[in-house]
């Protein structure tokens, strides 16, 4: 075989294989730690969800609500993020798309009441909400900021 004896190109072959079988095993620990960090992302992002649920829950209970059911043409959301709870603050409108491994907190929470989104953008969401927060009471519509 070309002055190449035999020995040696079993002793590469076989170290070549080795690098190979080393480089997989790393392989699929690499894997392995990103599923593990893939799993403790989706933990945190759920907790901080039900963090905010909870404050969520708590407001729609305060302030007339209820649960709406999100288009099932709209194919931008998921199936189980098509529950949406609806609150009137004194300042306007104010929602949130509720996941449904979440609905237990809104289990005081009429369905079906008819709400229809007002338009709101998230961040006339916030302002609705500090302004509620903070006493003021002026009604802000969809385009409007609260003054």
């Amino acid at each position: 075989m070309d002055g190449v004896p035999l020995e040696d190109m079993a002793r590469d072959v076989s170290n070549a294989f080795h690098r190979q079988t080393l480089d997989a095993q790393n392989h699929r620990k690499e894997v392995a730690a990103l599923h593990i960090d893939s799993d403790a992302l989706r933990k945190e992002k759920d907790s901080v969800y039900e963090e905010r649920n909870r404050v969520v829950a708590l407001l729609a209970s305060l302030f007339p609500s209820s649960l709406e059911r999100h288009p099932d043409e709209d194919t931008e959301w998921e199936d189980d993020w098509r529950w949406i709870v609806f609150i009137d603050l004194p300042t306007g409108q104010v929602s949130w798309h509720i996941h449904d491994s979440q609905m237990s907190l809104f289990a005081n929470i009429a369905p079906h009441g008819g709400r229809v989104w007002d338009g709101h953008t998230t961040e006339e969401k916030y302002a609705r909400v500090s302004a509620a927060a903070f006493g003021d009471s002026t009604p802000s519509h969809s385009g409007e900021k609260p003054s």
